[in-house]
């Protein structure tokens, strides 16, 4: 029981470590993901959430409202993987 304890506080601290923004994206490219999957073929989903995802931090970029990052479209990587299993 200690070990398990043990697992889940380390589990407990990482996700608290992980910037709120980055969850939100996690969350929604999931969501996105989960639903266009069964819309859309497997191509047309990976071109379609890209171009969402890109767009995403693009608009971020020339509107100034948000900081494009790198790290964002990692995030948003993750929430794809999630959402298509």
């Amino acid at each position: 029981m200690r070990i398990f304890a043990s697992k889940l506080h380390a589990m407990t601290n990482f996700l608290t470590d992980i910037p709120k923004d980055k969850l939100l994206h996690v969350l929604y490219a999931s969501i996105i993901t989960s639903i266009l999957k069964y819309i859309l073929p497997l191509w047309w989903l990976i071109g379609v959430v890209c171009v969402i995802f890109a767009g995403k931090e693009i608009y971020d970029k020339l509107s100034g409202k948000g900081t494009p990052e790198w790290k964002d479209l990692l995030a948003d990587c993750v929430g794809f993987l999630i959402g298509f299993a």
